[in-house]
This record gives C-alpha cells, sequence and structure tokens, in this order.
C-alpha cells in the first residue's frame, strides 16, 4: 500500500466515526515524507477519494517525526483565518518500501501506517510548542 492507500482509509474511518458530512470538512492537513507521487497530493487525494468540497484547502506537510503536531497547528490557522469549524488531520507513511529489511539499525524503527483525526475549533485557549533541530 501506498501512504495515499493509508491516508484514505484512515481518513474515511475518522470521517465515518465523527457522524459529520463531508462538507463539514473545512480543510485537510496530511502530514507525511513518503508521498507516492509529486502531485497531485496525499491530502488531495483524500480530498477527491473521500468528496470533500475542492473549494477547500487540502495539502501535504513534511515534518517527519512531528508532522502530525505541525499538522494540527496548521489546521488551526486555516479554521481561525479562513473560517470553518472542522478539520481532518492525517498522519501517514510508507517507509517499508525505502528501508533495507536487513538493516536492523533503521528497518525497525519505520514502517507503514496512517492515524486520522478531526479537530473542532474551539473558543478554549489553544498552547502548541514546535520547535525544530536538524
Amino acid at each position: 500500500e501506498s501512504a495515499a492507500t493509508l491516508a484514505i482509509a484512515a481518513a474515511r474511518q475518522a470521517l465515518d466515526r465523527s457522524g459529520l458530512a463531508p462538507a463539514d470538512i473545512a480543510c485537510c492537513v496530511c502530514a507525511t515524507l513518503s508521498a507516492p507521487d509529486a502531485t497531485p497530493s496525499v491530502a488531495c487525494q483524500v480530498q477527491a477519494a473521500l468528496g470533500l468540497p475542492e473549494n477547500r484547502p487540502a495539502l501535504d506537510i513534511n515534518a517527519a517525526c512531528s508532522g502530525f503536531l505541525y499538522g494540527m497547528a496548521v489546521a488551526r490557522g486555516m479554521l481561525t483565518t479562513l473560517g470553518g469549524q472542522y478539520a481532518l488531520v492525517i498522519g501517514c507513511e510508507a517507509l517499508s518500501r525505502l528501508m533495507d529489511p536487513t538493516d536492523r539499525s533503521t528497518c525497525v524503527l519505520f514502517g507503514d501506517g496512517a492515524g486520522a483525526a478531526i479537530f473542532r475549533l474551539a473558543d478554549t485557549p489553544f498552547a502548541l510548542t514546535l520547535g525544530a533541530r536538524g
């Protein structure tokens, strides 16, 4: 499976469990460093597969292990500035195809998987500290 197929499955499950309609999603942010193609983005593939509105933002971000946290911050910023109540945030990777299965120093750390959550913009204070060391 690719990062896109994993992301679509996770996003579909999150949307189904939320009870929301695709039209309720104001933006889709996908954190991945293993997108199968340069374009379309994984987020745009999710948008199309789930029938999310085409007049709403959908984008990928690459921030490695902290990508989902950055995705939350980006989604909150979009909801705050562009309007909307709900954001779909996805973290997905398909790294097994890039790893050497005989190199135990890396192959045990990286794999394939996806998770998705739908966040609602709230009036309560939001605090998230982000940084980078690399």
